[in-house]
């Protein structure tokens, strides 16, 4: 008996049981006619409220058919990229691991600084609950989520963190964020060499990091710090809402 292929598509508990809504995942960044009739039919089928589509823009058919099938472009996605060297570390600053007693005030950067991603940018979800995505995210970097937490003080109080993920010998850095008290001081640049300097010790020889097209900030920090663009995609969000009816 020959059985139809999966539809390229995943079912997203934690997103779903977070957000109050059925979330699903789009497992490939480009898509064809069959594939996009198949991922419908499961979405149906499993009565699916939201798809996400990380896209490859370089697919123009991909593009096409999420315009036309009601995808609305969310975020674009950068990902930025350094080789390790000899890194130094950042002078003048108090930066070390996160510790418990940090997660208060962690977890209050983190309400406060991630408001560009894509989350807040789709209607559909409610600002306090992405606000409330950024606090458990951080907290659960440093209960293991990441491989290390690192936080600049200033006066002897957490001003910021970066979170910092090791695979296969290449870093990853995650969360960054700067008090909204202290911004302007460079010391998300400081955050950034001093992580450089940890992932040096753990062997690594690259470093990704991933921003929003629209966090110019983020983009030019990463880039003072030397990282070039590795890559480029789109995010794209699907709602099941009667067409004419959109948010």
């Amino acid at each position: 008996m020959n059985h139809d292929p999966a539809p390229p598509v995943e079912y997203l508990p934690w997103d779903s049981n977070f957000f109050g809504k059925r979330i699903a995942r789009i497992k490939r960044d480009t898509l064809t006619p069959p594939d996009v009739e198949a991922i419908f039919n499961w979405a149906t089928e499993q009565q699916i409220d939201c798809l996400y589509l990380l896209a490859n823009p370089e697919s123009r058919e991909t593009t096409l058919l999420a315009e036309q099938n009601r995808f609305h472009l969310t975020d674009v996605r950068i990902t930025l990229e350094k080789k390790i060297f000899e890194e130094k570390e950042p002078v003048g600053v108090a930066i070390r691991p996160a510790v418990e007693s940090d997660l208060p005030i962690l977890k209050w950067i983190a309400r406060q600084s991630h408001r560009d991603s894509r989350f807040y940018y789709d209607n559909h979800f409610a600002t306090e609950l992405c606000d409330k995505l950024f606090e458990i995210w951080i907290e659960n970097s440093y209960n293991g989520f990441a491989n290390q937490t690192l936080v600049i003080d200033i006066d002897s109080k957490p001003a910021g963190y970066l979170t910092c993920h090791v695979e296969d010998k290449e870093g990853r850095i995650g969360l960054l964020a700067v008090h909204p008290d202290h911004q302007g001081k460079a010391l998300g640049s400081a955050l950034v060499n001093a992580s450089l300097v940890w992932f040096k010790m753990q062997g690594v020889t690259r470093v990704s990091v991933v921003t929003q097209g629209r966090n110019i900030r983020a983009q030019r920090l990463y880039q003072r710090c030397g990282f070039i663009t590795r890559s480029l995609h789109i995010w794209y969000h699907w709602w099941n809402t009667p067409k004419g009816q959109e948010a």
